[in-house]
């Protein structure tokens, strides 16, 4: 027996799509800082590098893990948790 329709499923999946894209973007937006305190002298290329390599070990991994290893009723539950969706986006039928 399914456990959700194919119209549930097919939303939860477009809303972990949409989840991950805000989350990703949200932490990349972090990084681009990063790069522009880099452009404008305030950080050398090495700390820039540094920064570049905990971003793709540790935050990136962690974003890859949760949204391609997860249900995505859980990855759904865990952005509205966090905010990175929002009541108004989750249909009730999908709650």
């Amino acid at each position: 027996m399914e456990r959700y329709t194919k119209i549930i499923r097919r939303k939860l999946r477009e809303l972990s799509n949409l989840a991950h894209d805000r989350e990703l973007n949200q932490k990349l937006a972090e990084l681009y800082k990063e790069f522009q305190r880099w452009e404008n002298g305030e950080i050398h290329g090495l700390q820039l590098h540094d920064l570049i390599h905990e971003y793709h070990n540790r935050e990136g991994k962690e974003i890859w893990k949760i949204y391609n290893q997860t249900d995505t009723d859980f990855i759904v539950t865990r952005a509205w948790r966090l905010g990175v969706l929002t009541d108004d986006e989750i249909p009730k039928d999908v709650k």
